[in-house]
């Protein structure tokens, strides 16, 4: 049995089944060939290039997201967190990979939880990026945001 789970910037993937998802109003709209994935963390984070259930670990991501890197895909459709970690999104209201916003020019943080058996979730295309960093589920970062 799948849930859908109502996030702002995600749609969270409880099961791996799709779920729908609404997304908050930005200042600014972007394209959807335009938004990168900043990890702002040590954890890496799985990517998703396209949200179509063909990933190169099967179930799960295509790449790894390593700390304090990008997800290198010129559209990033989703994000992977395994079990025992959430990840703090906050979505670029403007921005390049070039030149990232500062934390002003970001929306507030949403919690997507790992749960037990890991979670995927697709982004919203409203956003010209995003930063994410993974934590542990015991961390009070994923307690609230």
């Amino acid at each position: 049995m799948s849930r859908t789970v109502r996030a702002g910037l995600a749609t969270v993937l409880v099961g791996l089944a799709f779920a729908g998802a609404t997304g908050l109003t930005p200042a600014a709209s972007a394209s959807p060939t335009a938004n990168e994935v900043r990890n702002t963390g040590t954890i890496g984070i799985g990517a998703i290039q396209v949200f179509d259930g063909q990933y190169k670990h099967p179930g799960q991501y295509d790449d790894l997201i390593p700390g304090g890197r990008f997800s290198g895909y010129a559209h990033t459709a989703g994000l992977y967190v395994g079990p025992g970690f959430c990840v703090r999104l906050r979505g670029w209201l403007y921005g390049t990979e070039q030149n990232p916003p500062p934390p002003s020019g970001l929306t507030d943080p949403q919690l997507l939880p790992g749960g037990t058996s890991g979670a995927q979730w697709e982004l919203s295309d409203a956003y010209p990026g995003f930063d994410a960093r993974a934590l542990p589920a015991s961390d009070p970062g994923c307690q609230n945001p």
